[in-house]
């Protein structure tokens, strides 16, 4: 296994700070995103650096909600250390890894698919307890938590934000046929913000099931303008 040995520029290292900080323009996100499909040493290092905005994140996370509320519902001090704990454990794994890459012998949905980073926590765009809890849960991994939360939550009001994540935690978990049952749902409101997401999203799927005629399908359908979507029915054809 090769050594990481980063050496990254003031510049590279400005650039892959504001892509996982999500302050990149739109267009540049996607040149990015493709530089990373076919560059593993940068794909390497924005692994990295996700693991640690999300400890970050966390952190804040648990300070800012035991500020919010107070005596009344204070969050137990052993979570900062499981934060902390999985956190760490997430970069070592990601460290332990390097050099691996994307190989000939991959198929298409492990060379593609990278897993939803989630929404930012605390200012996720629902302003619920329960949903930032589920979503911290779901930045720490445990993929289960999360989805135990939002489909509890689902009871009580559904929405296509709870719809896609409930989703990912599914795919995350390995059970891509549920998965894709819930992004039909949204694929049926185009006028969603996860709409795109869910037709990529239900294309890898496809590709892992072996479908793929449609696979391309589903990608023809997507209406933005992201390389990665023509590359991959390059491939395909």
């Amino acid at each position: 296994m090769k050594k990481h040995k980063p050496e990254l520029s003031p510049e590279e290292f400005d650039e892959i700070d504001r892509y996982v900080s999500d302050d990149m323009p739109e267009q540049e996100a996607v040149d990015f995103r493709r530089e990373m499909e076919t560059n593993p040493s940068l794909r390497e290092e924005v692994a990295i650096q996700q693991k640690l905005m999300a400890a970050t994140e966390l952190d804040s996370f648990f300070k800012s909600k035991e500020i919010q509320q107070g005596s009344s519902r204070s969050i137990p001090l052993w979570k900062y250390g499981i934060a902390a704990s999985l956190a760490l454990i997430a970069v070592v794994l990601v460290w332990l890894s390097l050099g691996r890459g994307i190989g000939e012998d991959e198929d298409l949905f492990s060379a593609y698919y990278y897993p939803d980073p989630g929404l930012p926590v605390p200012m996720s765009s629902t302003d619920s307890y329960e949903f930032d809890d589920g979503m911290v849960s779901y930045k720490e991994e445990a993929y289960a938590e999360a989805e135990a939360v939002w489909t509890e939550l689902r009871r009580l009001g559904d929405t296509d934000t709870l719809v896609f994540y409930v989703a990912m935690a599914k795919l995350n978990r390995g059970q891509a046929a549920e998965s894709s049952v819930l992004l039909d749902q949204i694929r049926l409101q185009p006028e969603s913000e996860f709409y795109e997401k869910a037709l990529w999203y239900t294309a890898l799927i496809q590709l892992k099931e072996g479908k793929l005629e449609e696979a391309k399908a589903t990608l023809l359908e997507m209406r933005g303008d992201d390389p990665r979507t023509q590359e991959l029915l390059d491939k395909l054809r």
